[in-house]
Parts: C-alpha cells; structure tokens; sequence
C-alpha cells in the first residue's frame, strides 16, 4: 500500500500545471510550517552516494545524450553504454554539492539528496569550494566562468551567460539563481541540525540574495521536470519549486525587494577637441574605466576611484569608451576626438 501510494502522489505531481500556485499548509509560516514540511516532504529513500551520482548523470542531467555544468553550460556528450561514472571524469565533471560538505552535507542522507547535487566542472568546483553564494560587484569579480574557461577579464558580451567568483563569494549563472536559492531553502530546511553544526552563519549570510534571486528567477519547467525526476528516486519533491509562498513565509518575509540602485553616466563635450568630462551623478566609489579603438580593440584599461566630476584627454580619433560600476550595467558611448 504504501509504495501504491507513492506511485500515485509521483503521477499527480507529474501532471502538475506550473502556471497554477496552489498553497502548501496555508496559514502557517516560520517554525509551525517547516515542522510540516519536514514531516510531509523529507525524502523516503536516499540512495547511498555513488548510486544517487549514477542517477544524477542518467536520470536527472541527462539530456540529449548531452551532460552540463550546472554553473558554465559547458556540455560533455555521453555515448550509450558509457560507464557513467568514470566518462564525466575524463571531461572533468564532478559532483558538485551546492550546500557544501564541509558546512553539513559531509554524511548521509545529505550526502546523497539529489536536490541540491549538481554535475560541474573540477575547475570551477575548486574556485567555489566552501563559498557562499552572493551577488558580486563586477568589480570584486576575480573570475568569470563561461562553458569550459575561465577568464580574469569582464567578457564583453554575453556577460549574463557567466559564473562570477571571489575569494569568498560565488555568483552562478542568471537563469541558475532561482533554482540555487530554492535548493537551498530544501536543504536548510530539512538539514538545517547538521548545517548549524558546522556553522551558524553560513546559511543566514545568503538569504538577502537566495530571496531576491527567488523571486526574480521565478520556477520554469525545466527546474519541475528534475524535481519529479528527483521524485521518483527519492519519493519527494521539493516542495519549495511548488509553492512560491513557502520561501517567504519560511525564509524571506524579513528580505523585502530593494532594486539594485542604478547610475547615468554623462560624458561631455562629444565630439571634442580632446578634453572631455564624465560625470556620474550621486556616485562615489570603484569604477572601472575601458577605452578601445573603432574596431573594438582595447587600447587602455583604468581601474579608479571616483569622487566627483572628472575630466579625461584622448587624441584624434574615434573611441569606444566604457563604465563599469558595480552591477550596474555597462555604460558605452562612442567618443569623436576632432
């Protein structure tokens, strides 16, 4: 009867319409609701580490004989019949555990939960290591991460498609951040005794960005089909992928939304005689300062504080010039020096 019934709540979540938010336990919140949680949705069975891997690479990434890091989108190809094991290792895939072992994931059945093991590359899993995950000002970035390399300068395209990293912080891809923060209120929630053991902090230290990237990476199909992949595995799903609602009223209602502030930038005369200015109203800080030739080749590359108005001289020509301050978009303008 019981392994019937599983069957059954397994097929009702797989004709789960994604558009409807019906609420979990309505008219709880804080402790009384992840008392529920834990009683509803902890997993029935976690397989020991090396077979949940196996069903990680075959069951739940799997796609188009294809698997990809999680953080870069750097795809390996998976021929049939590959011991699915040792292939991703050629290629340099590892398992990677978003709440780190060494902060509560270390032995079963955190160790295997499949909701929060994720394939990616050794090399990008050796810059996160134990870090928390957290927005980072384009200018603190140390690395930017995108398929299978891993750069020391802000790409100049595609920039939404990169992983960012420092020596304390790690920022994963965009569309990657919703699903992230929702892995972490799964696992906090129902290993949060062996979390708090190793450190107190950890956790609490991301909830202003986990909440925010909830919020405005909203759950899309692809994060539902692994969960009730996962489900058939595991006998749950992660119940913070099928109610919105629960990340506030477990973790979020003391976050409220407050939008990255943005800054203009003016730089005038244009065209000039060579002297110009740039003014970026009520800002002082960090910025970074790029300026390149017609063709897009980068001439020079200024890192520096700004306090004020300041003013610049180039010679005869024509120049790309760029801002970049903190996660504020790129400013760009041409520049004509008569």
């Amino acid at each position: 009867m019981k392994h019937q019934c599983q069957t059954i709540i397994i097929s009702v979540i797989s004709i789960f319409d994604i558009q409807s938010q019906e609420i979990i336990f309505p008219g709880l919140h804080g402790d009384s609701l992840l008392i529920e949680l834990k009683k509803y949705y902890t997993p029935k069975t976690v397989l020991p580490y090396d077979q949940a891997r196996t069903k990680l690479y075959t069951e739940i990434f799997l796609q188009n004989d294809s698997i990809e890091c999680y953080y870069s989108g750097y795809k390996i190809p998976v021929p049939s019949g590959t011991n699915i094991l040792s292939w991703p290792a050629k290629y340099g895939i590892q398992t990677e555990h978003l709440f780190p072992r060494s902060l509560g994931s270390a032995s079963m059945p955190a160790l295997g939960d499949l909701h929060h093991l994720v394939p990616t590359k050794a090399t990008i899993n050796t810059l996160r290591r134990n870090a928390p995950f957290a927005e980072i000002p384009d200018v603190q970035t140390k690395y930017w991460i995108h398929k299978d390399k891993v750069i020391t300068t802000i790409p100049r395209k595609d920039i939404h498609l990169c992983s960012e990293s420092k020596s304390n912080a790690f920022e994963p891809i965009e569309f990657r951040k919703g699903d992230i923060a929702r892995s972490m209120f799964y696992f906090y929630t129902f290993y949060q005794s062996e979390a708090n053991r190793k450190s107190k902090t950890f956790f609490s230290s991301m909830l202003s960005d986990l909440c925010r990237w909830h919020r405005t990476d909203e759950v899309d199909s692809t994060e539902i089909n692994r969960t009730i992949a996962i489900a058939r595995i595991q006998y749950n799903v992660n119940p913070f992928i099928f109610d919105p609602s629960l990340s506030e009223r477990c973790y979020c209602a003391a976050y409220s939304d407050k939008p990255l502030k943005t800054y203009s930038v003016n730089i005038y005369p244009n065209p000039t005689k060579g002297l110009f200015y740039i003014d970026i109203p009520n800002y002082k800080g960090p910025i970074i300062m790029k300026i390149s030739d017609s063709s897009g080749k980068l001439l020079e590359s200024h890192h520096l504080m700004y306090f004020g108005l300041m003013s610049w001289r180039l010679s005869q020509g024509i120049f790309i010039f760029e801002i970049l301050i903190s996660n504020n978009p790129i400013i760009k303008q041409t520049i004509l020096v008569i």
